[in-house]
């Protein structure tokens, strides 16, 4: 009778305990390059988070993750910058080293995932996403590689997963693992702990709870590193903390 109430509040205290760690974690994540608009920071080794900014209607300039991964001197990044310049900013602070950037993949069809995609298409990247995001996007200057339900695309030695598990912040929204790594990107559909349940324009809140319990059926990990859209990185217990905020 009283097992579910239990269960949730057994999560929602792990997640207040870890709320300060994961803040703290964040904190003192290496900072690497900072301008007005673009933030990079270092999350491991090879590993960066990508910040950047859209403008809300009261003014507030509203941070947006992406994340970039390198294996052998070979870069993909996950999602654009919000805008072209910020874009600019994160291909030309990595083509420093002679490491070169092949790869983009879209997570979602939202501004915060693509603002800044016309400076992938005007260069030689690959460019990933799901079909059900080609759909929804006004339009592509250049050729998308497209997936229905998975894909898997090699980076240096590692490979990365994306795969669509459902509808949940967005109709088309997919999630990216690095099973070699232990390392998730979420996108909008994981919350960080703490966080609302933020634009639900495009929502499948019955849907939700439902895709993040199939994300970690498939790819969860006592020891992963989960990305979400917005807000702090974490680990699994952002998807179980997700769960719980649209199961209601």
């Amino acid at each position: 009778m009283y097992e579910p109430y239990l269960m949730k509040l057994l999560i929602l205290l792990l997640s207040l305990l870890n709320f300060s760690f994961v803040n703290a974690q964040n904190d003192e994540l290496k900072e690497v390059y900072r301008s007005d608009n673009l933030v990079i920071k270092e999350i491991k080794q090879n590993l960066w988070l990508h910040i950047s900014f859209i403008t809300l209607s009261n003014g507030y300039e509203f941070p947006c993750n992406g994340m970039v991964y390198k294996n052998e001197k070979e870069l993909v990044v996950f999602d654009s910058p919000t805008t072209v310049t910020a874009s600019d900013e994160l291909i030309e602070w990595f083509s420093k080293d002679k490491t070169e950037i092949k790869n983009l993949i879209i997570n979602h069809f939202h501004n915060d995932c693509i603002g800044g995609l016309s400076s992938f298409e005007n260069s030689d990247f690959n460019i990933h996403a799901n079909e059900r995001t080609t759909e929804l996007m006004d339009s592509l200057k250049s050729d998308v590689i497209t997936f229905q339900d998975s894909s898997h695309l090699n980076v240096g030695n590692t490979v990365i997963i994306n795969a669509f598990c459902g509808k949940a912040h967005s109709p088309d929204n997919i999630v990216s693992w690095m099973p070699n790594e232990k390392v998730l990107f979420g996108g909008c559909m994981i919350k960080s702990i703490g966080a609302g349940k933020g634009n639900l324009k495009d929502a499948d809140v019955e849907e939700w709870p439902r895709t993040v319990r199939i994300v970690r059926s498939k790819f969860g990990d006592p020891q992963m590193i989960v990305v979400p859209g917005h807000g702090n990185i974490g680990g699994a217990d952002l998807l179980d903390y997700t769960i719980e905020l649209f199961k209601e």
